[in-house]
């Protein structure tokens, strides 16, 4: 099932993980201040330091069967066949 809610909790956690920058208000987000801050964590050596640990937990995950689960679970059943 999809929660609603969980981008607040990811917004909190990252940068109390140390894992990336505080998030930005919605009322601030733009393409430019996005990128900015995407480009910052993957060139500050600090930033790629403190995200590696997580990158074989990640790359271990098969998200493909979850996100499909997750979508039949919102689809009516007779709107499951391909």
């Amino acid at each position: 099932m999809i929660r609603r809610g969980r981008e607040y909790f990811w917004a909190r956690e990252i940068p109390l993980g140390a894992l990336g920058p505080p998030s930005l208000p919605h009322v601030q987000l733009a393409l430019d201040r996005v990128a900015d801050r995407l480009r910052a964590l993957v060139t500050t050596p600090a930033d790629r330091e403190r995200g590696s640990w997580l990158a074989p937990t990640v790359a271990a995950e098969d998200g493909v069967p979850v996100a499909v689960a997750a979508i039949d679970a919102l689809a009516p059943e007779h709107d499951r066949s391909p």
